[in-house]
């Protein structure tokens, strides 16, 4: 299941930090702006969209779902904090599939091979089933440097860049996600 997407090439990233500086905000505080309105609405834009990428269903059931993986196997003993620190992804993947307890290996497979997440207003009983609805909304109105020296905020000066802050606070999922397994906490 793919949950990321390409939104800058080297260049594009490049050419945005060369038009990062610092300003003052409303308050006379320090804060990093951007020198062209233009830069500033590429940069909203694509801020936006990782916003929505982060409350997708799939990622906030996923980062869940392996973090209670996680939880079961350090409870277990079978996976330490240090193994975090030191291990590669792989190597803790492969603890995971290779997991003595069955229903941690068997839900993992299926989690790894599910195309959909599905998703729900209510809870759903005997299925893995996640409450997902609260989650921090993150979204950038930068300062923009104007023409007479003064700075205004992205959103006040670009119908673009309001339109993409607007589609992010407006984002919505149902509460609750889930995959037709149940992951109980099995003895051996």
């Amino acid at each position: 299941m793919g949950v990321t997407e390409k939104l800058w090439t080297l260049d594009e990233v490049k050419e945005i930090y060369q038009n990062i500086e610092v300003q003052k905000n409303e308050d006379g505080i320090d804060e990093l702006g951007f020198k062209d309105k233009h830069k500033a609405e590429k940069f909203v834009h694509a801020m936006s969209k990782l916003s929505c990428l982060y409350r997708r269903i799939e990622t906030k059931f996923s980062m869940q779902f392996l973090a209670d993986i996680m939880k079961e196997m350090s409870v277990q003993n079978l996976i330490t904090r240090d193994d975090l620190y030191n291990y590669q992804e792989k190597d803790i993947i492969e603890k995971i599939e290779n997991c003595k307890y069955a229903n941690i290996s068997k839900c993992f497979k299926i989690w790894e091979n599910a195309t959909k997440i599905n998703q729900s207003d209510e809870p759903v009983k005997d299925k893995y089933c996640v409450n997902i609805d609260k989650v921090k909304v993150r979204y950038i109105n930068p300062l923009v440097k104007m023409d007479n020296n003064k700075f205004e905020r992205v959103d006040k000066i670009s119908e673009k860049a309001n339109v993409d802050i607007e589609k992010t606070l407006n984002y919505k999922t149902k509460k609750y996600a889930y995959l037709d397994f149940n992951f109980e906490k099995e003895e051996i």
